[in-house]
This record gives C-alpha cells, structure tokens and sequence, in this order.
C-alpha cells in the first residue's frame, strides 16, 4: 500500500512540476539574500470589518481564507515588477489532524502539509475567477490529502528534520541559493480565535498574534470579533518595515476593491485598481 501511494505521489508531483518548469515566482523582496539572521516582524489590523469580508465571500462563493489569498495575489501583482515573474506561489499550510480518525487523532507533533497555491500574473479573470480557482486548488490539494497521495512532498519536507539543527540553515542556504525554494510567501490562516473568549466577559482576548521565525515572508491570518489580524514576520535582510506597509497599504486598497466589485468585473496588471 505504502509503495501505491509513493508511485501515486511521485506521478502527480512530476506532473505539477512539468506544468510549472518555465513559470517564475515572484519574490517580493527588493534586495533578495541568499542568507538568514535576524527577523521582525509587523502587526496590522485591516480597516473593514470581519462581516463584510465573510459576506462578500459568501457572494463570490468562497471561504475566508480563499477571499484573503485573493487579496494577496493581487496586491502582490500590483506591487512587483514586470520582470520579477509570471506566478504567484503562496504556500498554504493544511492541518492534517482533521483527516486522522477521530479517535487516533495525534496531540503533539508538527501534523501539517503545506502545498503551494499558484496564481497567474496573466490572470485576466475577476474576482469570482480568481478565488473559484484558488478555492479548486485548495480542494483538490485537500483530496490528495484524502487519497494519501501527499507521501512524495511530505518526506521531502521532512528532509529539514532530518538534517538536524546544526545543518538546518546551510540546508536551506544551498537550497535557496539554487532556486529550489521558490514562493513568493507562506501564507496561514487560523480562521476564528473568539472560542478563546468562551470563559466569560472579565477578561477578554483582544488580539492574537500567531508567529514564528521563517526564512522568507510569512504572512498569518485570525480574527476575534468583527477584527482581522495580520502579523508579517520576514528577514530583516531581504525587508525593511517600509517595504512590510507597503504592502498593507495596498493590501487595504485590494480588500476596499472586492467589496466593492462586481464579482464578474476583469482585472487586469497595473499600477491602479485596475
């Protein structure tokens, strides 16, 4: 069965790799580094309620996490150069508790799968095409969960581990370096923290801040109430704090145009919405 599920998992990965060989992502970084040291990071809290975002996502017929992708791709099309690549690549990672039995479901332990959702520059759709695609990605990255076909990406990955600390950071160095690590961000979403306020009104949590160091941007996503959270941790060496606004600012700009939108509206690259 184990040896089934590698040949099932080495075809499909060879088959996504073949669709993507000639396709660049993206990297948002204006002075990349092929180097690691010393991370910040940034808090902001979009402007426009939770509500309206669960009903315009409702509208174009789609999750939270799908609307907020959508919000990514294309701000980070607005802000990065023509010459910078023809794909979006934003790294999604997937809980795998939810798939265990429900009576065997692991505790401890790093459970998770992370595969990558791709978004054309090109893409001449509007928002409704845009997100319908990033939620089929979603999906069907969820059915080969399923069906176990995860095998291949996952002991890749779990090659990181296997270095050990020591070689962690050269590992992903020589990686990096060679254009092997390739996305434009890893983007988490933990969906909705208000169980965290169950225990009453004498203490509340206001704001959570989910982060952890990483070797690129990662970007996470939660919401309490009517607010949603963004935390922004990158390398001091390839970002600035500036760099990290920037893209808030149009971060806002891109949320205020698909609630604004109609959903069948094409969008197209530029400098302006659009």
């Amino acid at each position: 069965r184990i040896a089934q599920q590698l040949f099932r998992s080495y075809h499909i990965n060879k088959r996504q790799s073949q669709d993507t060989k000639n396709r660049k992502m993206i990297n948002l970084s204006p002075k990349p580094a092929n180097y690691f040291g010393p991370g910040d990071e940034h808090h902001h809290r979009l402007s426009r309620p939770l509500s309206e975002i669960k009903q315009r996502s409702d509208l174009l017929g789609c999750s939270f996490t799908a609307f907020m992708l959508t919000a990514l791709a294309i701000t980070f099309d607005r802000i990065a150069p023509d010459d910078a690549g023809d794909q979006i690549g934003m790294a999604l990672p997937i809980d795998l508790r939810p798939f265990y039995p429900e009576d065997s479901r692991p505790i401890f332990g790093n459970y998770v799968y992370t595969p990558i959702i791709r978004v054309d520059r090109n893409h001449d759709g509007g928002p409704q095409e845009i997100a319908q695609d990033i939620k089929d990605q979603i999906r069907l990255h969820r059915e080969h969960i399923r069906q176990k076909n995860i095998l291949l990406p996952f002991l890749i990955n779990k090659i990181f581990t296997l270095a050990g600390r020591k070689h962690y950071a050269h590992t992903i160095r020589i990686l990096k370096t060679k254009g092997l690590i390739s996305k434009t961000c890893l983007a988490s979403s933990l969906g909705s923290m208000d169980y965290l306020n169950q225990a009453g009104t004498k203490a509340r949590v206001c704001e959570v801040t989910p982060t952890t160091l990483y070797q690129g941007l990662l970007i996470t996503m939660s919401t309490i109430g009517e607010n949603v959270y963004l935390a922004f941790v990158f390398q001091e060496a390839e970002f600035n704090l500036d760099d990290i606004r920037s893209i808030t600012d149009l971060l806002e700009d891109t949320v205020d145009y698909l609630l604004t939108a109609a959903p069948q509206d094409r969008i197209t690259s530029g400098d302006t919405i659009y």
